[in-house]
């Protein structure tokens, strides 16, 4: 009887503290993903030259391989106005790769995971933050995105997220944001005990203003970062304590005339990159860039066509302290099947690696949401829907250089008055054509299966500057399972 009595007591005592949270309104949306590919030749060489600093360059073996993610974001209204919402991806991985042995060996030096990484494989809570309604506006606090804004290109929400505050404040189509983010990885590379005085930030304002078919908006940020070091206290080191400073206006619209969408982005940023500590010693780094991009689709009943312009400045290796390379696309902007495209840089390679990631910084689509930079890109396309659940497309897109990129960036400045880096004789800034071809079909209203095939007709950039190099083109076919919730 006593245990039945214990038993009884329990039970009350859980309803009794459970209660309310009985009153919590609870939604679950988000997304299950898998996505194969096989892809001819992600080096874009042929035979195995000798590249000018000694490596040998081989073609690249043909990949194949399918990767999945789980993402699951739920919101708790806790209250009228009050809300908490919580995201994280799960499993996200190579079918059949080899897990990742430790934590968090999988980190890589912007502090996000990367395809080994053993946390990304099990659960990686990626957003939590809470939004609540007042009289003076709505405000959120915790980590989240930090990087959407306007169109999809310049953003990198799959990964760019952290603590931030932001308040909002409606005025009928209008609305004004004041926005704090704080960057992630404090320490900067070194040990915290070395830091005398570190802080990275980002402080933004926003208008917007939205209409029945478009909006519209200009953001406007400060992002500064104070990076002390010990190099003042001990003379045998250097001293790599620096200031850095940038500006950035960004101003977009979308809009949508009749039959006609169009819309804009232009990114401008300029500042210091770095102002050392050190200044007699080390040269301060100005920095200067500008990204834009620019998409119209026209559409007569199930036909539309249309065409996108994208340009990112590159780093002119003729300056002297001073980088002019614009914000990269982003993870959240793939132009293409295989140039410019984040999940497959991200599970496979940069594109043309042997060329690419060694000297252009992965311009082309570098690992980790790099995006596509330093670009001239333009684009064509043509798409069809005979029926609602059915969408094919097919798109031609030239993309050329901006600059010859440098072999190597100088942040240092050591030497005044020293090239940050040198192109040599680059043989062209042509990258090449590429033709995408792709069917995407609604199994269910939220269950999409596409199929792709993608052609790179190499152009003569990837030969860098060695005019022995033989460049060879790039193909892969793809399919996508979307799960969406």
């Amino acid at each position: 009887m006593r245990k039945f009595w214990i038993v009884l007591l329990s039970i009350g005592l859980l309803v009794a503290l459970a209660a309310p949270v009985f009153a919590v309104d609870v939604k679950f949306s988000g997304s299950y993903v898998i996505q194969g590919y096989m892809e001819s030749n992600r080096n874009i060489t042929d035979g195995s030259p000798v590249l000018p600093n000694g490596a040998v360059v081989g073609q690249g073996p043909s990949d194949s391989f399918t990767w999945q993610r789980l993402r699951m974001q739920t919101d708790f209204t806790v209250a009228e106005g009050l809300t908490l919402t919580t995201r994280f991806d799960a499993m996200e991985k190579v079918w059949g790769a080899a897990r990742s042995a430790v934590y968090p060996a999988g980190y890589d030096t912007n502090g996000y995971q990367t395809t080994g990484s053993a946390e990304a494989e099990n659960i990686k809570f990626q957003h939590v933050y809470a939004t609540f309604k007042t009289a003076i506006g709505t405000f959120s606090a915790g980590y989240m995105p930090q990087t959407a804004w306007g169109t999809a290109f310049g953003d990198s929400s799959d990964y760019a997220y952290g603590p931030r505050l932001r308040w909002r404040l409606d005025s009928g189509p209008l609305a004004f944001l004041l926005i704090w983010d704080k960057y992630e990885g404090q320490n900067g590379g070194y040990p915290a005990g070395l830091q005398v005085d570190q802080s990275k930030d980002k402080y933004s304002a926003a208008f917007l203003y939205n209409w029945g078919k478009g909006s519209a908006g200009l953001l406007g940020q400060y992002a500064k970062d104070t990076n002390s070091s010990a190099g003042l206290s001990n003379p045998g080191n250097p001293d790599l304590g620096y200031k850095k400073e940038v500006y950035l206006l960004d101003p977009y619209f979308k809009a949508t005339f009749g039959n006609v969408y169009l819309e804009a982005e232009v990114i401008y940023v300029t500042g210091k990159l770095r102002e050392w500590e050190n200044a007699p010693y080390r040269n301060t780094i100005e920095y200067s860039g500008l990204s834009a991009y620019a998409a119209a689709i026209v559409t007569v009943g199930p036909v539309y066509v249309g065409g996108a312009f994208v340009y990112v400045s590159g780093d002119d290796a003729g300056t002297t302290n001073k980088i002019e390379a614009g914000i990269p696309g982003g993870a959240d902007f793939n132009p293409c099947l295989i140039a410019g495209n984040y999940d497959l840089s991200r599970w496979s390679a940069p594109l043309g690696q042997a060329i690419n990631s060694a000297v252009t910084g992965g311009a082309l689509g570098g690992t980790n949401g790099v995006g596509i930079a330093d670009i001239f890109a333009y684009q064509v396309f043509v798409g069809v829907k005979p029926t609602p659940k059915l969408d094919t497309k097919v798109s031609l897109t030239y993309l050329l250089l901006d600059k010859t990129p440098n072999t190597a960036t100088d942040y240092t400045g050591v030497t005044p008055g020293v090239n940050n880096g040198s192109d040599g004789a680059w043989i062209s800034k042509n990258v090449g054509w590429e033709a995408d071809i792709t069917a995407t079909y609604k199994i269910y209203d939220n269950l999409s299966y596409m199929v792709g095939f993608g052609y790179l007709f190499a152009g003569d950039a990837f030969k860098g500057v060695n005019p022995n190099l033989t460049v060879r083109d790039d193909y892969l076919l793809t399919h996508k399972l979307t799960l969406s919730f």
